[in-house]
């Protein structure tokens, strides 16, 4: 447990139990300039963008990521860079790095936000700030060179220009639009441009030097782009961008074509060609809806970079050196709006979605994987519903249409689509293909829509999900209804209807169609999902209306109404819903902040917990499970997100953000967190600080002074006195206490040591006849103590040990404890066997000692602790002491007949407790619990095997046989299968004795009559035809007739007829038993057919070559023959067969398998 500290009542200070670090994923870059850092002595140069306060290095080859900055106290406002270092201007500091990434300087004497920065040659920085201030920075000594104070009404720098081959000259363009030329080594004013402009130009956005010495581009305010000579103060060329706004950034091109680009505040790029003075192209919507924030040309090469702020870095190639084929070549993009819905598609890729209508993954370790599966746009059939709407954005179809809800599943993405998306009030819902990273061509959208019913109601899908099988998706709208589609072929598979399930007339059984316009709801979804099993679905509207349905018939099982309109003020609504398929339970969020959680296991939707203390102040927008249901997070427009402890019931992390979040999403084993917040363009990644410590455990919030313990918790030595705890300990350390004995005489060496010939010359020895041995100083002492008195030696015999102690003062004390039992726990095993040894008095114990141990076993047995433990312990004790002394000890002998009494007591209560708990889980684990089976031919082979397999999986068997026998089956019957009444009268009496009909047939009876076609007797063929084929069709025509006459909602037979491999491929001298048997098979597929839509599977088994009674009759020659045939060389077993029935009789794992033929024959 973690200390956690309660400030007052009703405040809470926790400790942040899921933030640990964070990490963003999709940010590329914004509206500062990209700057191109090019190495004159690498091929390899690197493009470098700013994203909030840190920069990122890009390879400009790849636009791969090369390293990320360490985050700067404030946003970076400006970058720059030249041969050696690159200059980060953060707030009122400029941070100088060199090589990228290691920090040379940080240039601190600006009182305000530094806005721009220019490096000046290699050993010089020029920078201005928000007060209109320029400085020259030394670099090395990171002093201010110059200084020079500008006052903003006259001359308010907008731009700062090194030109080409004028030294110590800086040119400074202004917002008044005139500009400065200075010598900042003399610090004079050298020339000022512009001055005498009448009308007054306006304001300077933009300057580049061009390829030509002394001539600057100016791009100004209203779109007017100069070309002007600074040495003669001379304007060469004007061009003028016809797009509203400001020049942003201008280029030129570097590979000897007079071609300049210029950059516009909507987001457009014009090429011109500087030799015909004409615009040749443009680039429209280059970065849609945000300005140019800059242009370079790479050097010899006929490549453009830009950036924007929305968020992407795009690269354009020109085919012809005319400038005219510019295309996009190569970008590097996040999302350009805020995302607003992540989902985790497994532990390392991110599914996020948003506002751009763009679908993206991101992978959280590797940046090179993350792919853009491109995005959604209106469609012309979209815009002819709002014929009426003359809105301008109707005519763009290139409309991004905003995703709202995504849904992905990953065991059939590489079969077909596996993702699906909901985009703001729109009715068709888009799929997605992970593999091929595309839109699919299916759209889910019902044609019920296009009618004229709803063509004056504004109809929106607002939820959907997709099943655990990956096969379907289901689609809720606003209207009320529940789509259910194919995820493959992309149809239509049926609506869900809570009105009562109508039969045709003519045939009760038939079921009619419910109407397309009727609705599972009568208020909007909120929130639909599938089940664990794939079996049911869950459905909420906003209106507090929970409904569980049956998946597979579209049927309402439960439905319940969480909240009273009639008794709320103001109307509550639900306005969130997710559930967790595996604990099965559904959290819920209401307009007022509160937040339930539902059990829909129990059918009634039974709620569990309540949050309404201690909740969101501002409406809730995401909710999201752990993976093992434990805890729930909560985030809310009041920039909060909180975790709450659903066992508890208690609120234990609340956390705060800039910015609030609207979706948020946790990685599959709970380590990572993802979130999207409001106005930002980046996907977060949050770590579980709980995966590396202790969890939260308990938390109170309303108690004032409260104080909250701290420490491990200890389980106490027995839970409970009705209980038997065992020790704990390892098996070995008291199953081996029996047989030390062989483990010593396993464990002896097989030869003897061998003594070397020659010792080291430093250890002393002495010769004998064997060659010599070493001397042992405590050999000496003994040899010395043998002349002292025997009856001293007498005296130091008894044994005393710690062991011995204890028992003494428990004999003292007249108290027995747990002392003895935990020492001896403690030692070894031959430890223990010595000490036990020895307290035979002719050990150098006493029968006292011996007494006073078998007490302490008394004892423990009486508390019912290390039970295990005590058993060996009395064993060993009877091992040693058992033939020697206890048996001659009348007294030894009683107190040994108590305790084993008390032993068999303890043993007796453990086996039936553990015989219970036995027959429960078999109970439950067996396949075939509250069936009963009809088995056929179950007085020997096939199906006397089979009649036992069912029987010892939880089977009521009912056996049948022409003759009685023993089949081990509860019900034994003795019928003749071949005629009807028989039949009937075999089904009435089932029936007596079972009160039920078999819901499990195995048709195995058969018999054989070989012979050569041309030498078959009539009656052998006929005999043959009417058990083998006949009684199969009776048994299963008067029990199927009698189980559909019961008329259950819910059938679920198995029927399983045993057919043969012959029967498909025929067999020398069988032909009347290879006829019954290709009967067989072709009335199981029939009666799949006929009876599956009622419930009942029919199936068909063929076996091989198994060994029966039947087959022992074949001739040995004909039966070498046939084992040559079998691949695996061997017959089969019935029990081989007996699985395969079983296999079938199940629900649980054949559930789907109908008409099927099973061939077991071992490859033949």
């Amino acid at each position: 447990m973690r200390p956690l500290l309660i400030l007052s009542k009703g405040t809470i200070t926790v400790r942040q139990w899921f933030i640990i670090s964070k990490h963003v994923n999709g940010l590329i870059t914004n509206h500062v300039p990209c700057i191109l850092r090019i190495h004159q002595r690498h091929s390899s140069h690197l493009l470098l963008t700013a994203i909030g306060k840190v920069f990122h290095a890009y390879r400009l080859n790849t636009l791969q990521v090369l390293l990320v900055s360490d985050p700067h106290p404030e946003d970076i406002q400006a970058l720059a860079a030249n041969s050696r270092l690159v200059f980060v201007a953060a707030g009122s500091s400029i941070y100088v790095y060199r090589r990228v990434f290691h920090l040379y300087q940080t240039l601190t004497d600006h009182k305000g936000d530094v806005q721009q920065i220019l490096p000046f040659g290699d050993e010089h920085l020029v920078s201005v700030d928000a007060s209109n201030t320029l400085r020259v920075w030394d670099i090395q000594s990171a002093s201010v060179y110059l200084l020079l104070e500008f006052d903003t009404k006259n001359f308010h720098i907008t731009c700062l220009l090194h030109p080409a081959t004028y030294v110590n000259k800086l040119l400074l363009a202004s917002r008044q639009g005139t500009m400065q030329l200075w010598n900042i080594k003399s610090n004079k004013l050298l020339h000022e441009f512009f001055i005498n402009d009448t009308p007054a130009t306006s304001s300077i956005t933009a300057m580049a030097q061009s390829t030509v010495v002394d001539v600057v581009a100016i791009g100004y305010n209203d779109g007017q782009i100069r070309l002007h000579n600074l040495r003669y103060d001379e304007t060469l060329v004007k061009f003028t961008q016809d797009f509203n706004g400001p020049i942003t950034s201008i280029a030129f091109r570097l590979d000897n074509i007079p071609h300049m680009a210029t950059g516009s505040s909507t987001g457009h790029i014009c090429i011109w060609n500087l030799d015909t003075c004409h615009l040749i192209s443009q680039v429209r919507q280059a970065h849609k809806d945000c300005p140019i924030a800059a242009l370079h040309y790479i050097p010899g090469e006929p490549l453009l970079i830009s950036n924007g702020s929305d968020n992407a870095l795009r690269e354009w190639i020109f085919d012809m050196p005319d400038g005219q084929s510019c295309r996009l070549y190569r970008e590097r993009c996040g999302h350009s709006k805020s995302p607003r819905c992540v989902r985790f598609h497994d532990n390392e890729i991110i599914l996020s979605a948003g506002n751009d209508g763009r679908l993206r993954t991101f992978h959280t370790i590797l940046d090179n994987l993350s792919r853009c599966f491109g995005r959604t746009t209106r469609y012309r059939w979209e815009m002819e519903l709002n014929e009426d709407d003359n809105d301008n954005d109707n005519n763009d179809t290139e409309q991004a249409l905003p995703i709202v809800d995504l849904r992905c599943e990953v065991i059939k993405e590489n079969d077909w689509d596996g993702i699906i998306a909901v985009h703001e009030d729109r009715r068709r819902v888009s799929a997605w293909n992970f593999i091929r990273a595309t839109r699919s061509q299916h759209k889910f959208e019902h044609e019920r829509f296009a009618t004229k019913v709803y063509h004056d109601v504004e109809v929106s899908a607002t939820s959907c999900d997709i099943s655990p099988c990956g096969n379907f998706c289901i689609i809720g709208y606003s209207t009320g209804h529940i789509d259910l589609y194919n995820m493959q072929s992309g149809l239509y598979r049926g609506s869900f209807d809570d009105e009562p399930v109508k039969y045709a007339a003519k045939n009760p059984r038939k079921r009619l169609k419910s109407s397309p316009y009727a609705t599972a709801h009568s208020y909007p979804i909120c929130g639909v999902s599938f089940d664990s099993l794939n079996t049911r679905l869950i459905s909420c509207d906003i209106s507090g209306n929970i409904k569980l349905w049956r998946l597979k018939t579209k049927t309402l099982l439960s439905s319940t109404s969480i909240i009273d309109q009639e008794m709320s003020s103001p109307v509550i609504k639900i306005i969130k819903m997710i559930v967790h398929r595996d604990s099965g339970l559904i959290a819920l969020a209401f307009n007022n902040q509160m937040i339930k959680i539902y059990d829909f296991d129990t059918m009634t939707f039974k709620c569990i917990r309540t949050f309404s203390t201690d909740t969101h102040t501002k409406e809730i927008t995401a909710l999201a499970f752990m993976p093992d249901a434990r805890w729930l997070l909560s985030t809310s427009l009041d920039k909060t997100m909180k975790v709450w402890d659903i066992p508890s019931g208690q609120l234990i992390d609340a956390i705060e953000f800039d910015q609030a979040i609207i979706t948020l999403a946790v990685s599959p084993n709970g380590d990572m967190l993802a979130t999207g917040h409001t106005e930002a363009l980046g996907v977060y990644l949050w770590s579980n600080r709980s995966m590396f410590g202790g969890p939260a455990i308990n938390l109170a919030t309303d108690h004032e002074n409260q104080q909250v313990l701290v420490g491990e918790f200890e389980s106490p030595e027995q839970i409970s006195k009705n209980l038997i705890t065992l020790s704990a300990l390892p098996e070995s350390k008291w199953k081996n206490l029996l047989v030390l004995d062989t483990i010593r005489q396993r464990n002896k060496p097989k030869e003897p040591i061998n003594i070397p010939k020659q010792a080291p010359f430093f250890l002393p020895t002495v010769s004998n006849l064997r060659g010599f041995v070493f001397v042992n100083p405590d050999d000496e002492k003994k040899e010395k103590g043998k002349n002292q008195s025997h009856i001293n030696q007498i005296q130091q015999f008894l044994y005393e040990s710690s062991f011995t102690n204890r028992l003494d003062h428990q004999k003292q004390n007249s108290s027995f404890s747990s002392d003895v039992v935990q020492l001896l726990k403690d030692l070894g095993m031959a430890k223990i066997e010595y000490e036990l040894r020895c307290l035979s008095p002719d050990q150098g114990g006493s029968l006292e000692r011996m007494l006073t141990f078998i007490d302490v076993l008394h004892q423990a047995f009486d508390n019912k602790q290390n039970y295990d433990l005590i058993s060996s312990y009395l064993a060993l004790f009877i091992q040693l002491h058992g033939t020697n002394l206890i048996w001659k000890n009348q007294e030894l002998i009683e107190k040994i007949r108590q305790i084993q009494l008390k032993q068999k007591e303890t043993w007796n209560h453990l086996q039936r407790q553990l015989n219970t708990s036995i027959a429960l889980v078999k109970y439950i684990k067996n396949m075939l619990t509250n069936t009963v089976s009809l088995v056929t031919g179950a007085g020997n082979g096939i199906g006397k095997r089979v009649a036992q397999l069912f029987a010892s999986q939880g089977s009521r068997v009912c056996g049948v046989d022409v003759q009685k026998s023993d089949s081990s089956c509860e019900h034994s019957f003795v019928s003749d299968i071949s005629q009807r009444s028989s039949v009937v009268k075999l089904a009435d009496e089932i029936y007596h004795h079972t009160q039920a009909y078999p819901n499990i047939i195995v048709n195995a009876a058969g018999i054989l009559r070989d012979s050569l076609l041309l030498k078959m007797r009539e009656e052998d063929f006929d005999d043959v035809i009417r058990v083998n084929l006949k009684g199969t069709f009776l048994v299963n025509q008067i029990f199927c007739q009698r189980l559909l006459a019961q008329k259950q909602t819910d059938l679920k037979a198995s029927v399983i007829n045993i057919a043969s491999i012959v029967g498909k491929y025929g067999n020398v001298g069988q032909c009347n038993y290879t006829a019954s048997k290709a009967g067989v098979e072709a009335m199981t597929k029939t009666m799949a057919k006929e009876l599956g839509r009622f419930g009942i599977r029919a199936n068909a088994v063929l076996p091989g070559f198994i060994q029966t009674a039947m087959t022992d009759k074949i001739p040995d020659k004909i039966k070498e023959k046939l084992l040559s045939m079998v691949p695996m060389t061997r017959m089969g077993t019935v029990d081989e067969i007996a699985q395969v029935c079983l296999f079938l009789a199940s629900n649980q794992m054949s559930s789907y398998v109908n008409g099927a033929s099973i061939e077991v024959t071992g490859g033949l």
